[in-house]
This record gives structure tokens, C-alpha cells and sequence, in this order.
């Protein structure tokens, strides 16, 4: 990733930068003239710091977009709009994607586990990551309302997944946990009686 000269530009008014990651940080005013990028937080009024090669871009409240985000010509990297496309989608999954069954599955193989002893931990963590490879569906995306161009768009597609079995595995991994800890509850008030 090649950054260009603009970061050493000042600039200063409300908006949002938007992280490599998905995420938006929303300021009140940002400087670029370190070479890292140093705002002041809209909710808790802090300054803080964000090193430029994890920024997107910056987008301030009268439209003006700041582009940090730039290809390098001797790699194999995406385009500023194809890293667009799946930041953006990305951010759809962080907002609307909601994985429920996988963690109740989590929940039971932990309890599974929890009743097998301490190598049944493998059960819940082998659940997690084998529910991380499964892509979702191209119609199930459409019904959580997503614009009709962005399923057709592969950037926008593989952001969308990759944010989403992210979720799946963190939230199979905590349930997971849990029910490990509930069996092993569960099986010593069994086996005490």
C-alpha cells in the first residue's frame, strides 16, 4: 500500500474516518500533518492517533472525501473502489448480519465437551472454526435488505463474508466457552447426587 502526499496536508472539520477494518471513527478535528492521523473524538472529546496504513479514508461532514487508502504498483492489491466496495460491505455485515444458530450449536457441543472433561474443549473449538469456513448465501445477504448492484458486486461480496464469519467464529467461540463451563456444572451436580 502506497500512501500518498496528501496526509501531510492539515485539515481540520467534523466527519468520519473510515478504517481499513470497517470501522468508523467519528471527530470532531483531524490533523494529518504528522504522517499518522490525530482527531479529537466526537462522543468523549479525547485525542487520539490512528497510524495512516490502517486508514481508508476520511470523510468530512461537506462531502470532501480524504483518500489515505492507495495501490501499490508492484503488488497485487486492490483498487481504491474494489477496497471500497468491501469495506462497505464490510460494514452491512457489522450492522446486519446476526448469527444465531451457530452459537447455539456452540452452546451444545461446549456442554458436550464440558461433560467429556478438559480434552472436550476441542469440541466447542473445532465447532468455531469449522463454522467460520461456510461462505454465506448470495440470496440469504438479499433478504437482509442489501441494495440489488452490491450481491452482484464480488468485492462487496467477499467484505460482506468476511466480516460475517468473523462474527460467526467469535460468538461461536464465546457460547462455545459457555456451554463448556455448563457442562462441566452440569456434569459435577449430576454426578454428585
Amino acid at each position: 500500500m502506497l500512501l500518498s502526499a496528501w496526509p501531510f496536508m492539515h485539515a481540520l472539520g467534523q466527519g468520519s474516518i473510515i478504517l481499513l477494518n470497517g470501522k468508523t471513527l467519528d471527530f470532531t478535528k483531524a490533523d494529518t500533518l504528522t504522517g499518522k492521523v490525530i482527531y479529537v473524538e466526537r462522543d468523549s472529546g479525547r485525542k487520539k492517533k490512528k497510524d495512516l496504513q490502517d486508514v481508508f479514508n476520511i470523510r468530512y461532514q461537506g462531502g470532501e472525501v480524504l483518500k489515505i487508502y492507495r495501490t501499490d504498483s508492484t503488488d497485487n492489491e486492490a483498487s481504491y473502489e474494489q477496497m471500497e466496495m468491501f469495506i462497505r460491505g464490510e460494514q452491512d455485515a457489522m450492522q446486519r448480519y446476526r448469527p444465531m444458530l451457530s452459537p447455539a450449536g456452540a452452546f451444545v457441543t461446549g456442554m458436550a465437551g464440558g461433560i467429556g472433561g478438559f480434552y472436550g474443549l476441542l469440541l466447542p473449538a473445532g465447532y468455531a472454526t469449522i463454522t467460520g469456513v461456510s461462505r454465506i448465501s448470495d440470496r440469504r445477504i438479499g433478504n437482509m435488505g442489501i441494495p440489488e448492484p452490491y450481491l452482484h458486486n464480488e468485492d462487496y461480496l467477499e467484505g460482506f463474508n468476511h466480516k460475517a464469519r468473523e462474527k460467526r467464529i467469535i460468538r461461536s467461540s464465546l457460547f462455545g466457552v459457555a456451554g463448556f463451563i455448563g457442562g462441566i456444572f452440569l456434569y459435577r451436580h449430576v454426578s454428585n447426587k
